[in-house]
């Protein structure tokens, strides 16, 4: 695949944007919104991943504005395509649902982003025009506790084999295989006919036999050691 585009912009230059996202009415308000401001030139709507791929083999871009739920190939697995085949193309993720294990996903698959769609507009401004040192934008609407697992996620190495865990009970395993499904603890809690506080304490041993710190790992850790079957497209 080519890699036309990578170039970063220079100080002078306006911020090359590329939306992505299959809802019309959405996705040409914000193309006209970024195209008014003087930073940012929007080079253009694509409707699918599939043609995101084509515009960026042949127009330059710097960012992507990528929505999670699309036809077809999906957001998260756009993000990987694209920075696999443009490594110098940063790829801000938009949901309307922050979810951890959605983030996790995101994180994963090499995004520079994670906003919410009913976010700020400010904030996806400000993560396309002046990037966060740590290289992950996350919307100010996002919880201090999920902001703190991505970071502990952007830096940890994914790569080294991880032993399968054990010891996890019939019930535990459903408490994290929910979690994994991106359902909250109190959705937890309802769906399996269980207390909150009976919830909290599945919740705790996981996270404890699993030798993580936070639910978003549970469910990372869950993936890279197949107690868990990823979701299409992670």
């Amino acid at each position: 695949m080519s890699t036309r585009g990578q170039e970063q912009p220079s100080s002078a230059a306006p911020v090359r944007v590329l939306v992505v996202d299959d809802h019309r009415t959405f996705s040409e308000a914000l193309s006209l919104a970024l195209e008014n401001r003087p930073e940012i030139e929007c080079t253009g709507v694509a409707p699918s991943v599939e043609e995101a791929l084509q515009t960026l083999q042949h127009t330059p871009c710097d960012v992507v504005i990528m929505d999670v739920s699309l036809r077809g190939t999906d957001g998260i697995q756009g993000t990987r395509l694209i920075r696999e085949g443009f490594p110098g193309v940063r790829v801000l993720v938009l949901t309307g649902h922050i979810e951890p294990s959605i983030l996790a996903r995101a994180v994963e698959a090499g995004a520079a982003g994670f906003l919410p769609k009913d976010g700020p507009f400010t904030d996806l401004l400000s993560a396309i025009v002046h990037p966060p040192a740590s290289g992950l934008a996350i919307g100010s609407g996002t919880p201090v506790e999920v902001v703190a697992d991505a970071m502990r996620l952007r830096e940890q190495a994914t790569t080294a084999p991880h032993p399968p865990a054990g010891g996890l009970t019939g019930r535990e395993l459903e408490v994290l295989t929910l979690l994994g499904e991106g359902l909250s603890p109190a959705a937890v809690a309802e769906q399996l006919g269980i207390t909150m506080h009976t919830c909290r304490g599945h919740i705790k041993s996981v996270l404890a036999k699993l030798e993580v710190h936070s639910q978003l790992e549970a469910v990372v850790a869950a993936w890279q050691r197949g107690l868990l079957h990823r979701p299409p497209g992670v």
